[in-house]
C-alpha cells in the first residue's frame, strides 16, 4: 500500500492508493478526513486532533501551530517571522526547534533526562 501525508499549515490529511489505484482520503473514527496540524505539550504526553484546536486558545504556550512554515527553511529564519509565534522557537545545527512550556515537567515525570524546554 502506497500512503501519501499532506502537511498543511492548517490541517494534516493522508491519503492511500486503492486497488484501482485511486486515492482516497484516509477517514477517522468521526467520518472527518483531516486533523488540525497543531500538536500540544500537556503535563504528561503530546496531544493531536481536534482538542488541540479547541483548546489553543488558553494554552497557545504549550501549542505548536503553523510549524510547517518552518520545515525545510534555508537559512536564518527572519526574526520578524519569530516574533509572531507564541512559542519560542531556535535553531540548531540549520533545524528549527520549537520549545513547549511542560518539556521539563513531562521529562521529569517520566524518570526521563531533561533536555531543557520542549524540543518538536
Amino acid at each position: 500500500m502506497k500512503l501519501g501525508l499532506d502537511i498543511g499549515t492548517h490541517t494534516a490529511r493522508a491519503a492511500y492508493l486503492d486497488a484501482n489505484g485511486q486515492p482516497q482520503l484516509v477517514q477517522l473514527v468521526d467520518g472527518s478526513t483531516s486533523i488540525p496540524a497543531m500538536v500540544r505539550q500537556n503535563i504528561q504526553s503530546l496531544e493531536v486532533g481536534p482538542g488541540v484546536a479547541r483548546a489553543l486558545a488558553g494554552n497557545a504556550e504549550t501549542t505548536v501551530y503553523g510549524c510547517t512554515r518552518l520545515m525545510g527553511w534555508a537559512g536564518e529564519i527572519p526574526s520578524q517571522f519569530l516574533t509572531r509565534l507564541p512559542y519560542a522557537v531556535r535553531q540548531v545545527g540549520g533545524e528549527a526547534i520549537c520549545n513547549l512550556l511542560y518539556a521539563d515537567n513531562a521529562a521529569t515525570l517520566r524518570g526521563a533526562p531533561s533536555r531543557g524546554r520542549g524540543h518538536l
